[in-house]
């Protein structure tokens, strides 16, 4: 009889009490890492659906079970982040997986926070079960790491230059709202024991998530943007959340009646319903402190590696000037932007580029052989009266070969909506420009022209109708194409069949940027990121002439390439 009833007996969902879930995670644990984290979205996600009754059993057994997954979370978003040259396909797979894990945990632990019933009017109402023990003490942890989801669901909304909308900011709001109601917000406790992470609190996740979208501004790349995010967990207790405003010393303001995030301020500080203001003081002491230190060359056992990281200094001092105290509401752009309508030929593809650049060099020189001929023909004239056929055959000849030589490749044209010194707006579709990218080098060249500028995207920001917006900055006006050798400084020590490799000359090719020809006003060279190094010795090569140049620092930088200022280097002196 008793079998007969296990028989009928509804089996316990995975949910129902930590021991249920443990026993469902040792059944999976032994895939691998992306299937395991499919099968916990799926359940949390029949979780939901089924809505159960809130209790501290299913609570705890929630936050077993996110507990476990992280490591494959933080695995997926490692892949994303490291990969920016992905398929468009691995890169939408990739998103939805990390983002549909974000919202089923979300939406599960506010089945816990407030009534789910009356969320979407925006009202928290604590849920206070009939019956069995009381989940307040889970409830301080369950609002932390909503935040960090919502955290996590605002950055890779930035990864794709998207901006979250209202209802996602008065969300964020109302819970830290709540939290600071109950009295927890500043508890800190390690979010999940199996990342090694630093404790944090409701406080520290909610300000990571206001001054990251402040920090977003279209300009900065998902490594960018994800190394900010982990700064930003070391230093959110440099910031203390204050509930009267102090004009002259607050320089961000949120109300967390709103729908909007934080937004930086003035000396006049708004009223709201619920106004909470900070100061960057401290924090930006303390990043200063961090840059001095690298500048330095410093090799403090305190850093983390994360601060040694390429192109770290630079987002470094980029983030300390962003939240200067004394920075000016609305930063000052270098040149205003003027409204335009003209065509822009765009070529993509560091082979293609140095290519054409290369034929505008030669067109210049093809010039200076059409006069030299134009000169043939009045010595033509001058000794026979008449230009001869011989004259006109080379000048015919010379003719097909630079129409042959410049007639070549394909290129995209974009419409232009807006011009700058230095730079240009477009709006794009997003189908046909599925290449574009931040920080991607091109050659542009705008219409009535008939040479092509050096540049690369600046800034990319979607627009809700299937378009994205594209800002170009010009590097250089007038780049020559150039043939870079690159000799060993020293001997490695290896030798093949008794060749020194010190001897060994590399080659490559790259784009050499007058000081004459780009904003910076320097003499510089992009080149591939794996042969920039530091003072490393170079000879260009360009229209039969050679020069001696040393590498100096990075002025900007992408994927697979660097734009660094370059110095003539002298030949040294024999003794």
């Amino acid at each position: 009889m008793l079998d007969l009833l296990n028989r009928f007996k509804k089996p316990n969902d995975p949910l129902d009490n930590l021991k249920a879930a443990q026993l469902w995670w040792k059944k999976i644990q032994a895939g691998d890492l992306a299937t395991a984290h499919a099968e916990v979205a799926e359940l949390v996600n029949r979780f939901i659906s089924s809505q159960p009754e809130p209790n501290a059993s299913r609570l705890q057994a929630l936050l077993w079970l996110d507990d476990q997954i992280q490591p494959a979370q933080e695995s997926l978003i490692v892949q994303y982040v490291q990969n920016p040259r992905m398929s468009k396909t691995i890169e939408s797979r990739l998103w939805h997986q990390v983002m549909g894990l974000a919202h089923h945990m979300i939406v599960a632990y506010l089945r816990f926070i407030r009534d789910p019933g009356r969320a979407e009017e925006g009202k928290d109402v604590p849920i206070k079960p009939a019956t069995g023990p009381s989940i307040e003490p889970f409830l301080s942890k369950a609002m932390a790491r909503t935040l960090r989801y919502l955290g996590l669901q605002a950055k890779f909304q930035y990864f794709r230059f998207l901006a979250p909308d209202k209802k996602f900011w008065a969300m964020v709001n109302q819970i830290f709202r709540f939290a600071e109601v109950k009295g927890v917000d500043s508890d800190s406790f390690p979010l999940y024991d199996s990342l090694r992470q630093r404790a944090s609190s409701s406080a520290d996740e909610y300000l990571q998530i206001m001054m990251l979208s402040n920090l977003n501004s279209g300009a900065l790349t998902p490594r960018q943007m994800e190394l900010a995010s982990t700064w930003m967990g070391m230093w959110s207790h440099h910031i203390v959340i204050e509930k009267h405003a102090k004009p002259g010393e607050h320089q961000f303001y949120v109300d967390l009646s709103g729908y909007e995030p934080v937004r930086r301020v003035g000396s006049k500080i708004p009223q709201g319903n619920i106004s909470r203001c900070w100061s960057t003081v401290e924090l930006v002491q303390q990043i200063g402190l961090i840059r001095r230190t690298l500048e330095s060359g410093s090799k403090s056992t305190s850093l983390d590696d994360s601060f040694r990281q390429p192109g770290a200094l630079d987002l470094l001092k980029h983030i300390e000037s962003w939240w200067l105290p004394e920075k000016l509401v609305q930063p000052q752009r270098h040149a205003d932007r003027v409204k335009v309508k003209k065509m822009l030929d765009v070529m993509q593809g560091m082979h293609d580029i140095c290519l054409h650049i290369r034929y505008d060099n030669e067109r210049m020189s093809d010039l200076e052989k059409r006069q030299d001929a134009d000169h043939d023909e009045m010595l033509d004239m001058r000794q026979y009266g008449f230009v001869t056929d011989r004259t006109k055959q080379r000048k015919v000849q010379a003719m097909a070969e630079h129409v042959q030589k410049h007639t070549i490749g394909e290129h995209e044209t974009w419409v232009v909506e807006n011009e700058s010194k230095g730079g240009y707006g477009a709006t794009l579709t997003l189908v046909e420009n599925d290449w574009v990218r931040l920080d991607t080098i091109m050659a542009v060249r705008p219409e009535n022209t008939d040479h092509w500028h050096l540049a690369t995207i600046r800034r990319l920001s979607r627009l809700p109708d299937g378009h994205m917006y594209a800002g170009i900055q010009v590097l250089a006006y007038a780049p020559v194409t150039v043939d870079i050798k690159m000799r060993h400084a020293r001997s490695s020590g290896y030798s093949i069949d008794g060749i020194d490799s010190s001897s060994v000359t590399l080659s490559g090719i790259g784009v050499f940027t007058p000081a004459k020809s780009n904003t910076q006003k320097v003499n510089g060279l992009v080149m591939r990121a794996s042969d920039y190094q530091l003072d490393k010795p170079m000879t260009l090569c360009a229209r039969g002439k050679e020069f001696s140049v040393r590498a100096k620092d990075v002025m900007a930088r992408g994927t697979d390439w660097v734009w660094v200022r370059v110095e003539s280097d002298p030949p040294v002196a024999s003794s």
